[in-house]
């Protein structure tokens, strides 16, 4: 499913400037005819939008939002093709509507072959997963990590790849000291001087967060599966064949990933342990 970001911002680019009678074609066609209704033209977007949203758990609406959403944008990638022929003025897709663009792919998709297409598998759901992450910060009050993923998203955004992969490296580290501090104390937190063995604490919880049996954390040698992770967030030189896109949207994905698995093993262990 997409993000309430994404569906708003192509829905708004590309159908709402439509006419009403153009409009109420796309309804039939995707059998949106009750729910795209409304005097405004934004009012029907709006309501289109909303309607996909509350139904992103069912797998029919979402495939029905997939297939309008790919109609619009390869429509457009036509479009832009086509003219590049009569005008080299003519910008593609990324360069016309670069915030699109990013947020396509920050929720796994691509214009591959001049189509939409999932460039990760959908069941990789990039959408929910950033979901689960905000209602779970929110849960706990985590303010610090929810501010550095905000603004790792936002950099992501505005193309600004070294901040984003930055503010992810923040994000990440901020939340695991915070959930290591939200069970064993801010003062016993405090005792630990070195970042990789206050991390270390969330393998030490029954049942553990970092699941040393899972290979996801070794303390003496750093070949876990988090510490790999926590590596990866961090290289150092050039990288030939990366594009700056392409591994900055890596990282988010990645992040975000893994931040919603450990997020929820972390309300797992909260909700049966009382302190």
């Amino acid at each position: 499913m997409f993000s309430s970001r994404l569906l708003t911002e192509i829905l708004i680019t590309f159908l709402e400037p439509k006419t009403h009678t153009v409009i109420t074609t796309y309804a039939l066609k995707f059998n949106l005819q009750d729910i795209a209704v409304g005097n405004s033209k934004r009012e029907k977007v709006n309501n289109i939008v909303s309607y996909f949203l509350k139904n992103n758990d069912n797998p029919e609406i979402s495939d029905i939002a997939f297939e309008l959403i790919k109609e619009l944008i390869d429509k457009e990638v036509f479009y832009l093709q086509e003219s590049q022929i009569y005008e080299t003025e003519i910008k593609e897709f990324e360069d016309k509507h670069p915030l699109i663009y990013k947020l396509l792919q920050q929720d796994g998709l691509a214009i591959i072959d001049g189509e939409l297409k999932y460039h990760v598998p959908t069941t990789v759901n990039i959408p929910s997963s950033k979901d689960e992450i905000f209602i779970l910060i929110d849960k706990y009050k985590f303010s610090t990590p929810l501010g550095h993923l905000r603004q790792a998203m936002n950099n992501h955004e505005n193309g600004k790849w070294a901040s984003a992969n930055s503010q992810l490296r923040t994000y990440a580290e901020s939340l695991f000291h915070e959930m290591a501090e939200k069970i064993y104390g801010e003062q016993h937190m405090k005792s630990i001087k070195k970042d990789h063995l206050k991390k270390a604490e969330l393998s030490k919880t029954n049942p553990p967060i970092f699941d040393i049996s899972l290979n996801e954390w070794d303390t003496a040698n750093s070949t876990g599966f988090i510490n790999g992770f926590w590596k990866r967030l961090h290289p150092e030189g050039s990288h030939p064949g990366l594009s700056d896109i392409d591994d900055s949207t890596f990282r988010l994905h990645l992040v975000l990933l893994v931040t919603a698995n450990i997020l929820k093993r972390f309300d797992d262990y909260m909700r049966t342990h009382v302190y």
